[in-house]
């Protein structure tokens, strides 16, 4: 009896939340995702429900539980089949917005899952290089242990390198440089990562970038990158 009852209250809440009045495209599914209810995600999938409609923004719930980090809402997702190569308005896919946050877990789900690292945005941005525009070590880390290219480039020419030295990241610089980028690389102005740090005054990044000898991958890791 109790079985039967506990039963009923989750399909009543499934139910109720299905009903809900839909703001900005979003699903049930979608709002379960927002808070990481992941009973609620897990009943929803288990009723069948759409794992890949966008919202107004484009998003997916995919989108949402790996831009909050709600690490087990996206096995869920991922276990269940959800897209995780769909892009959002921004042409983000869900490992950009996790890379954005630095939500490790739920990025190494992702990759596990097969999201590509190398996938573009609409600006051209890799996930690489967002996690280089905000500084996230761990998360560069986890990149280039699953085999993410770091001489991709963006629509004005810069790779991650360029976007960490402008920004006078001296550590992820000192990543990027340890992990194999290319110093000597230019944008579509002409200009190296060293140009960028100058242009801007970083006179310890400058520094760095003026003395760094290339360090291959192999020898910063110690072995062949995997992911773990």
């Amino acid at each position: 009896m109790h079985t039967q009852r506990h039963s009923v209250r989750g399909q009543q809440i499934i139910v109720a939340h299905v009903l809900l009045s839909s703001q900005g495209h979003q699903t049930a599914l979608h709002r379960a995702a927002m808070v990481g209810n992941c009973d609620i995600i897990d009943g929803l999938i288990k009723g069948g429900c759409a794992l890949d409609l966008q919202d107004k923004d484009g998003n997916t719930a995919l989108h949402e539980v790996s831009w909050h980090g709600f690490c087990q809402s996206v096995k869920l997702l991922v276990k269940a089949g959800a897209d995780v190569h769909v892009r959002n308005k921004a042409g983000n896919t869900a490992l950009h917005l996790a890379c954005q946050n630095a939500n490790g877990q739920s990025a190494h789900v992702l990759l596990l899952g097969g999201s590509r690292p190398d996938i573009k945005n609409n600006v051209g941005d890799t996930c690489l290089h967002v996690a280089a525009r905000y500084n996230h070590l761990a998360m560069i880390k986890i990149l280039v242990g699953a085999l993410c290219s770091v001489t991709e480039k963006n629509q004005v020419g810069d790779t991650a390198l360029h976007v960490a030295a402008a920004l006078n990241h001296k550590k992820t610089v000192q990543l990027l440089l340890e992990a194999g980028t290319d110093g000597n690389a230019r944008n579509n102005a002409g200009k190296t990562a060293l140009d960028k740090a100058r242009d801007y005054n970083h006179k310890d990044v400058s520094l760095l970038l003026a003395r760094a000898p290339q360090v291959s991958m192999r020898c910063f890791f110690g072995h062949r990158p995997m992911i773990h």
